[in-house]
C-alpha cells in the first residue's frame, strides 16, 4: 500500500509541477515535469503526457520533437483518438515538405479509422511519390 500511495504523489506532484511551469510560461521546465510525471503512470496511460508535450515543443518552434511526442501519444491512443493523432500528424507532415512520413501517418490514420476522411489526400500523396 505504501509504495502505491508513494506512486500516486509523485504522479500528482509532477502532475501539478508541470501545470504551474506551463502556467508560468517555461516550457522547457513544463516538458521535463511531465517526462517524469509519465514515469511513474501505468504501462496504458504512458502516453499521455506525449501530447502536452508535443505542444510545447511546437510552441517553442521544435518541430521535430513535437512531431516526435505526438507520435508517442498517437501510439498508446484508443483508434478512434489514434486516427486523429496520426491526422494531426500527416497535416504537420505536410507543413514541412515530409511527404513519405505523411503518408505513413495517413495511413496509421485509416488503419485506426477507416472513416478518418483522408483517404483522398493519401492517394494525391501517393501518386507525387511515384
Amino acid at each position: 500500500m505504501n509504495h502505491d500511495l508513494n506512486t500516486i504523489r509523485k504522479r500528482q506532484e509532477y502532475y501539478w509541477l508541470g501545470r504551474k511551469y506551463a502556467d508560468e510560461d517555461d516550457l522547457p521546465k513544463a516538458i521535463e515535469a511531465y517526462k517524469t510525471y509519465a514515469t511513474h503512470l501505468s504501462e496504458e496511460d504512458k502516453h499521455i503526457p506525449h501530447q502536452w508535450i508535443s505542444k510545447f515543443y511546437d510552441q517553442l518552434g521544435e518541430t521535430e520533437k513535437s512531431l516526435f511526442h505526438l507520435e508517442e501519444f498517437a501510439k498508446g491512443c484508443t483508434p478512434p483518438r489514434a486516427a486523429e493523432a496520426y491526422k494531426e500528424l500527416g497535416e504537420t507532415y505536410l507543413t514541412v515538405q515530409a511527404v513519405e512520413k505523411a503518408v505513413y501517418s495517413f495511413e496509421n490514420a485509416i488503419a485506426n479509422n477507416p472513416n478518418i476522411g483522408v483517404k483522398k489526400k493519401l492517394d494525391e500523396l501517393k501518386n507525387r511519390l511515384k
